[in-house]
């Protein structure tokens, strides 16, 4: 018996002896991307004892992912690969990366002894950069990065132009909805002094970039002094007089014979294969033709969007029809504060109007089936619990898994664990909402489930109040071939 106790001590130091994790310190991913947060194992020469394995991922000290007996537990997003486990891979695969995945991961391995790998998961998006003119101004608007510390710079025909970079960031920086920033430089371009036709070039030096990124913009002033003959004088004055004479004609033909009139309008809402939301006013019957669209969104801070116009001419009137559509990405609803404002105003002062609409506005809201439970739940057997949610758009859903006890009024919140495992994959419908099933798998055990009630709870940016479901008193059977458990 000693001799047998001594070759098992030395088996098991050899096999912990051998255990050794590792991989580098840091990792980084691009934003919306799948990357895998590498961490290896080595037993040496020993093969692998499935029953005495265990797997644990954290992030920020919290348990993410488990896998224990050949069989894993994780979170909506989080998996991993188990047949290269057999190699001593247990990398932690993340998909649709977000700024929020940012941060401190801890790998343990578990065989006969513990072992545990520390990286730090940097996220990147990179940014998208656009340059545009506006009367006597150029404006480079940088947009979707992170982190937040960036330059931006202007340069005139590829020289830097000086002084051009000092931007007040804390200002003009502001966050997204999705945890990236958006940074606007301006520039004065104002005919005379410094300022001369050119290509104007915006770089932008960001971390996620390879190297600088560089917007060019071609300026062309136009209008520079002629010579005028007195013959060309006089006959500019008569054209003006002759225009400003038909001009007031116009004028007092449209206010005797015409009336101003104001759009009614009306709204729709799609969704594009792309996952926008596709918004288009229609504003029908107005008149005079002339009518100014804008279209804007954001949180508190309304930034301009583009739109498409179509103008038609109604059947059987003189007045007039008009379709603008703009497209938002739908992520953007994820923030309950987010709104999009659509603004009109008619040139002639007939009218003004305005539209505003937010996720609580649309009609793709989460619907829930009731609860499916097993026909019999017995003692010492897994209980499946399955509620079907449908019909929701944006993929922003919040599902919680909630615990009642027989007479308690007090919720207990449930989460993947040795007794519980929650999980959903969500799916993308024909019609650009998302549908999925949410599992609660239970270990049975009568002393616990007996007259408890399960709820499951959907919360969602398009909804006031929170969806809920129950399975009612559950009622738990014990098989006669088992012991039943100790009062």
């Amino acid at each position: 018996l000693d001799t047998f106790c001594l070759l098992s001590w030395i088996c098991c130091r050899s096999v912990c002896s051998a255990l050794k994790v590792s991989d580098p310190p840091s990792h980084k991913a691009l934003l919306g991307s799948t990357t895998s947060l590498p961490c290896t194992f080595s037993l040496g020469k020993s093969p692998i004892n499935h029953s005495a394995l265990s797997i644990i991922w954290t992030f920020r000290d919290k348990e993410i992912l488990r896998y224990n007996k050949g069989r894993t537990l994780s979170q909506a997003r989080l998996s991993l690969d188990a047949q290269a486990i057999e190699e001593g891979r247990v990398s932690l695969s993340v998909s649709n990366v977000t700024v929020s995945d940012e941060g401190t991961y801890t790998c343990v391995v578990s065989y006969n002894m513990k072992q545990e790998h520390v990286m730090e998961l940097q996220v990147e998006a990179v940014p998208v950069v656009t340059i545009s003119r506006s009367r006597a101004n150029l404006r480079c608007s940088v947009s979707g990065f992170y982190p937040v510390d960036i330059g931006v710079s202007w340069l005139r025909d590829g020289e830097p132009i000086p002084h051009s970079s000092n931007i007040d960031k804390a200002i003009r920086t502001r966050s997204n909805a999705d945890g990236t920033y958006t940074l606007n430089n301006s520039l004065s371009v104002a005919p005379g002094g410094d300022q001369r036709e050119g290509t104007y070039s915006c770089q932008v030096e960001h971390k996620s970039l390879p190297e600088p990124l560089l917007k060019d913009l071609q300026l062309v002033y136009r209008g520079k002094e002629r010579t005028y003959t007195p013959e060309t004088v006089v006959a500019a004055i008569f054209l003006t007089m002759l225009l400003i004479g038909a001009g007031i004609a116009a004028a007092l033909w449209f206010l005797v014979y015409r009336r101003k009139l104001k759009p009614q309008d009306s709204m729709t809402l799609s969704l594009s294969d792309s996952g926008e939301v596709l918004s288009c006013l229609t504003l029908r019957e107005f008149y005079p033709r002339g009518i100014q669209i804008r279209w804007s969104c954001g949180v508190g801070y309304y930034e301009d969007l583009e739109s498409n116009e179509k103008v038609t001419l109604s059947s059987g009137s003189s007045t007039f029809n008009i379709e603008s559509e703009c497209k938002i990405p739908g992520q953007l609803f994820i923030h309950p504060g987010f709104k999009v404002q659509v603004t009109w105003n008619q040139q002639s002062g007939a009218g003004q109007g305005s539209r505003e609409f937010s996720a609580r506005d649309f009609p793709w809201r989460p619907r829930m089936g009731e609860i499916i439970k097993p026909d019999t739940l017995i003692h010492g057997k897994e209980g499946r619990f399955q509620c079907k949610i449908w019909g929701y758009f944006p993929l922003c859903l919040e599902l919680r898994w909630f615990r009642i006890e027989v007479g308690v009024r007090e919720r207990i919140p449930l989460f993947t664990s040795e007794k519980y495992f929650l999980t959903m994959e969500p799916e993308r419908q024909s019609d650009g909402t998302f549908c999925g099933t949410a599992l609660l798998i239970v270990s049975v055990d009568s002393a616990t489930e007996q007259g408890v009630q399960f709820i499951c709870q959907v919360r969602h940016p398009s909804l006031g109040e929170p969806l809920e479901r129950s399975t009612g008193a559950l009622s738990v059977t014990v098989n006669s071939a088992e012991p039943r458990p100790l009062p």
